[in-house]
């Protein structure tokens, strides 16, 4: 699928978590393709600035200011992309989740209250959205202009990590959940609607120190820069790809990971975490 936009068809893009990271790196991509973008987070501030950035480019953005991980947000943020391409007759047919975060440490050092706020935003809206995307574009997409879904999980899903272990169990839900409505998509949506997953390691967007780790932690020396991710991430989605891996290394590992046994691998995992804090 092409992302450009033309004047038949004005694509619209929806992004959470579109002012950092992997999400401001995919939104930029977009930008520069031409798609029109209703671009979300929680900084009002932050949004501003990036609509500002990207309407340069000489397009629409639609900064819409919201915690997903309350469920009245993730209605809001629904409805509004809804009304907006209604009202300005665009194509929404791209979905990016992207929004989430994590939180180092054992079970017991981390606050409740922030393990339930992480499981709200990593996976139920994403559940939320994805659902809702896949029934709109079922009936908008056509097998020639398919709509595209394409959700952020992370290398992080495919075992258990100690320290780590409630942003691995989202992510995991992540994945499994998505690949799981991909395979739904591909039998029913006839080539109308894709679901891609991708999968990367760590990233070069502060979330390692937000997450809890010293700053001279090897989860950022080691990271990819998320502008690559991004091209790897929109690449995979526009070839209708289920599941992306960024990075050669990152891509054996996942393999090695799922053919070691698992005990195995949630010790290794726990012992890499454990000396990052």
């Amino acid at each position: 699928m092409s992302t450009a936009a033309s004047p038949r068809i004005r694509s619209l893009a929806l992004v959470t978590g579109a002012t950092s990271g992997i999400g401001r790196a995919v939104a930029e991509n977009l930008a520069h393709a031409g798609v029109n973008l209703v671009i979300n987070a929680w900084s009002a501030r932050d949004l501003e600035a990036c609509a500002e950035r990207w309407r340069a480019c000489g397009i629409e953005v639609h900064p819409v200011a919201a915690d997903l991980s309350e469920a009245r947000a993730v209605e809001h943020l629904w409805a509004s992309t809804v009304a907006l391409a209604e009202s300005r007759d665009f194509r929404f047919d791209i979905l990016v989740n992207n929004a989430g975060f994590g939180a180092f440490g054992p079970d017991a050092s981390i606050d409740e209250d922030v393990l339930v706020r992480m499981l709200r935003l990593n996976a139920e809206a994403l559940m939320r959205l994805t659902h809702r995307a896949a029934r709109r574009f079922t009936e908008t997409g056509t097998p020639s202009a398919p709509a595209r879904i394409l959700n952020i999980a992370s290398t992080a899903a495919f075992q258990s990590i100690p320290y780590f272990a409630h942003y691995a169990a989202t992510k995991a839900f992540v994945l499994s959940y998505s690949e799981a409505i991909a395979a739904e998509l591909d039998a029913s949506a006839r080539g109308r609607v894709t679901l891609t997953t991708c999968a990367p390691g760590p990233v070069r967007t502060g979330f390692g120190v937000a997450a809890g780790l010293r700053e001279d932690s090897p989860f950022d020396r080691q990271a990819m820069d998320a502008g690559g991710v991004a091209k790897e991430a929109l690449r995979a989605m526009r070839a209708g790809e289920r599941l992306v891996v960024c990075g050669g290394l990152n891509r054996f590992g996942a393999v090695l990971t799922q053919l070691a046994p698992r005990r195995l691998a949630t010790r290794i995992a726990g012992a890499l975490l454990s000396k990052m804090k």
